[in-house]
């Protein structure tokens, strides 16, 4: 094993710890939207069509978050960091929203399912920010960054 390929497996394992920690939330959200409703209504097809349309809106943050990942620990050494701490804070911000819910007595805390996308979006939208910014930074100060720098031979 050569000295280059270390930092290339270490990072696609942060990589897949990150993405594993993605899913987490992502999952619990699936369970709890599917508790809340029902499961689907009773086998109604107009309850399982709009659980299927809430389910894929409140997943899209986390698949943008999958993407914040994988693009930002390819486009520089220091997106992965910044990438962590936007997963840690999307799952935080998902597991207090999802707390609130199952705690209220309010018949409208089902509104969550309708602006949590919304809010976990603008969460992506800082982490990617954050990511892009870092690298954008670095490579006006003089520094290329990317993964020749970091020793990391990411073309395979």
């Amino acid at each position: 094993m050569s000295h280059s390929t270390e930092p290339a497996r270490t990072s696609a394992r942060r990589q897949r710890g990150l993405l594993a920690l993605v899913a987490l939330p992502a999952v619990a959200v699936l369970v709890v939207l599917g508790w809340s409703s029902g499961w689907g209504g009773g086998g109604d097809a107009t309850g399982l069509v709009f659980l299927l349309a809430f389910a894929v809106a409140n997943l899209a943050p986390f698949v943008l978050v999958a993407v914040v990942v994988v693009v930002g620990g390819r486009a520089h050494p220091l997106g992965m960091p910044a990438a962590a701490v936007g997963v840690v804070g999307v799952a935080a911000l998902t597991a207090v929203l999802l707390t609130s819910f199952v705690r209220s007595d309010s018949s409208t805390a089902p509104l969550l399912f309708l602006y949590m996308p919304f809010y976990l979006g603008l969460a992506v939208g800082v982490v990617a920010l954050l990511t892009g910014g870092l690298h954008s930074i670095r490579q006006r100060r003089g520094h290329p960054g990317g993964a020749v720098d970091a020793g990391v031979d990411r073309t395979a």
